[in-house]
């Protein structure tokens, strides 16, 4: 599936976000990602889901192009040809994740804010 990103648990180094995804301009409505859900689970994977998030800016209504994937609060990966779907791998049975995503409109570049929280935890062994 094109766009599709992999993430892979726990981070083995701490990534940071390029300081230029931070919005700026207040004539842009943004409406971030919504309804995050588990779609599948294969061993210690997870496969998650968004619905897509929304801008408009002066009659320019286009998909949004990218989504910035966060894990416990950190910057993990972003998602490419507006692909709402991601991988979380090597996740630890029993330990809970926090994902959130985050919208980059086409036609301004803003990102929308942080989606509500989808909390993943696998059963213990």
């Amino acid at each position: 599936m094109a766009g599709l990103l992999s993430l892979a648990a726990p981070a083995a180094a701490s990534v940071t976000r390029p300081a230029s995804a931070n919005p700026s301009s207040a004539s842009v409505t943004l409406v971030e990602p919504t309804n995050l859900r588990v779609t599948g689970v294969s061993g210690r994977s997870v496969t998650f889901q968004w619905d897509h998030a929304q801008g408009v800016t002066g009659g320019c209504n286009l998909p949004f192009f990218q989504y910035d994937v966060y894990r416990d609060g950190g910057y993990v990966g972003s998602t490419y040809l507006g692909s709402p779907v991601a991988v979380a791998s090597n996740l630890r049975p029993g330990q809970i994740y926090r994902y959130q995503v985050q919208g980059r409109d086409n036609c301004s570049g803003r990102y929308t804010a942080l989606s509500a929280a989808l909390n993943i935890q696998l059963p213990s062994s």
